[in-house]
């Protein structure tokens, strides 16, 4: 999903990206991590991801969009893929990027407040045996 927000100029966008895929085994809600609401708390699959960043900057998103208060084009990148490497989103991921002033990706931060600077990678491979 690609949002579009802010003046229509020629300067390169603010990206912000996000993903919304979670992977985890089918029946992990209903043995190992249910959702669950404690005080003022979410807990469950994916809870701690992506998802509460990608939900504080569509709403930041969505301000800014209808207060017109953005002084360059703004887009907000959410994929479905991230998870598994980005296969179908990987080109696009791209072409913003390199297209963009600043990028901006949703990762809440880690214990302590720390900042996210780095993730692991994905590495894929074709083996081929013979004999």
């Amino acid at each position: 999903l690609v949002l579009r927000a802010g003046p229509v100029t020629d300067e390169k966008p603010i990206l912000v990206l996000s993903h919304l895929d979670t992977v985890h085994p089918i029946g992990t809600l209903e043995r190992d991590l249910p959702v669950r609401v404690d005080g003022d708390r979410l807990y469950g699959p994916g809870c701690y991801d992506m998802k509460g960043g990608a939900y504080l900057a569509l709403a930041a998103f969505k301000e800014v969009a209808r207060a017109g208060t953005a002084r360059r084009p703004l887009v907000f990148l959410l994929t479905p893929d991230e998870e598994i490497g980005s296969p179908t989103t990987r080109d696009l991921i791209t072409d913003l990027g390199r297209g963009a002033a600043a990028v901006l990706v949703t990762e809440p931060a880690r214990d302590g407040g720390r900042i996210v600077t780095s993730r692991k990678g994905v590495g894929r491979f074709d083996v081929v045996v013979e004999g």
